[in-house]
């Protein structure tokens, strides 16, 4: 047991240790090399106070137009941080001069990748209408990890040397996070995989790429360490696609609700191609045509007007919209799949409901905020919306596949 003069000189000796390590990172930083634009940063601290914890983004934003430049840089603590604002710069940097600047630096609190699609397509798992337990799972985990996202919100992203601190000093906290964030990863990784052994032994595992890699495993004898290859690799798209693809789902269907008449062109080409008695399928894709903000490449890109996606004849044109996937070497490898589950969900949503602002008792529209959460990955705040078949037709093809599913 440690006296409490022991304890206090341990303690002082700890606060003395990371004063000296911020000074020395501080004068380290006065002698770099020039960086991009950005807000003087304060001693010590940098610009932490400058940046809101509430759509951060917009913030970059107009700093790229105070500096009138499309990359910037500024301070969290010792740790700099250069922002790219254009999709030119972002093509420049990570693409065609990907060699310097594709690699990223180790971020200590967030160690876990997360790509993108579905739980049928890593497990064979059909997601429970509410309350999905797999689900669940990948909720919880991306909730712990925003929360050390942003800047500022754990000083060993600014100073890794405080990892080396033990875990019982009063602001070691984030060490005992990142032990239940590795616990959480863990039941993450590890509940649908052994769900997905136990239905293969049942006989009655859907086919998936886990099932897929674990008999391939046990056939050729991989051993441990291909399975937990297989476990991380599954993990990966299930966390992916139970957050990610929500959110851009949701997202259009948000901006579906704001804008009735693009809903209504986007329904009456469904209905020109598909037709009423089916649901859109992949092939049809080519002939459904179907959004970021750089004012540069995109006149009002707040607004929600999807046909700047087409040429003067209303063919899809060959704009770069998929530049939410990344560049060069990191780039999302399942961005395909992932842009295909999100297209057929919206495809197929906007055939058979329509989407309206509430009413009030009175009859008047209730407002719908359009705001976004900052985290790792953005969604829309939560939002109240009406949502019925578009008609009777809609209703009977909506009826005919409960039936066809039960």
């Amino acid at each position: 047991m440690l006296e409490p003069e022991h304890i206090s000189s341990i303690l002082l000796c700890s606060f003395a240790l990371v004063v000296v390590l911020t000074i020395r990172s501080y004068l380290q930083r006065r002698r770099s090399h020039p960086l991009p634009p950005g807000p003087t940063p304060l001693p010590l601290i940098g610009n932490i106070l400058s940046i809101p914890s509430e759509a951060p983004w917009a913030t970059y934003a107009q700093w790229s137009r105070d500096y009138e430049s499309d990359i910037v840089s500024f301070w969290n603590f010792d740790q700099l941080t250069i922002v790219v604002n254009s999709h030119a710069a972002a093509k420049e940097l990570f693409e065609r001069r990907s060699a310097n600047y594709s690699q990223r630096p180790r971020n200590t609190m967030i160690d876990f990748a997360a790509a993108a699609i579905s739980m049928a397509v890593a497990y064979g798992h059909d997601i429970a209408p509410e309350n999905d337990r797999f689900v669940e799972l990948a909720h919880r985990s991306f909730d712990m990890l925003s929360a050390v996202y942003f800047p500022g919100a754990a000083l060993v992203n600014a100073f890794p040397s405080l990892r080396h601190l033990p875990s019982w000093l009063p602001f070691a906290g984030f060490k005992r996070y990142a032990k239940k964030c590795l616990q959480m990863t863990i039941e993450m990784k590890n509940v649908p995989w052994q769900s997905v052994k136990s239905r293969l032994v049942e006989g009655s595992a859907k086919p998936s790429l886990a099932s897929k890699w674990i008999v391939e495993n046990e056939e050729s004898d991989a051993g441990e360490e291909a399975d937990e290859a297989a476990k991380d690799a599954a993990a990966i798209i299930y966390a992916g696609g139970a957050d990610t693809s929500s959110s851009a789902t949701t997202t259009a269907l948000l901006h579906l609700t704001l804008n009735p008449q693009v809903q209504r062109r986007a329904q009456e080409e469904i209905d020109r191609v598909v037709g009423r008695r089916r649901l859109p399928a992949f092939d049809d894709r080519a002939s459904l045509p179907a959004i970021t903000h750089d004012e540069k490449t995109y006149a009002d890109p707040h607004d929600f007007t999807p046909e700047r996606f087409l040429t003067e004849s209303g063919i899809l044109n060959k704009d770069e919209s998929k530049i939410a996937f990344g560049y060069g070497r990191r780039i999302c490898a399942g961005q395909h799949l992932a842009d295909a589950n999100v297209w057929i969900l919206v495809a197929t949503t906007l055939a058979l409901y329509m989407f309206s602002n509430m009413k009030d008792e009175n009859g008047n529209v209730i407002p719908i905020d359009i705001s976004f959460s900052a985290g790792l990955v953005s969604h829309p705040a939560p939002f109240k919306c009406t949502i019925k078949p578009r008609d009777a037709e809609a209703e009977a093809l909506i009826r005919s596949l409960q039936k066809s599913a039960a």
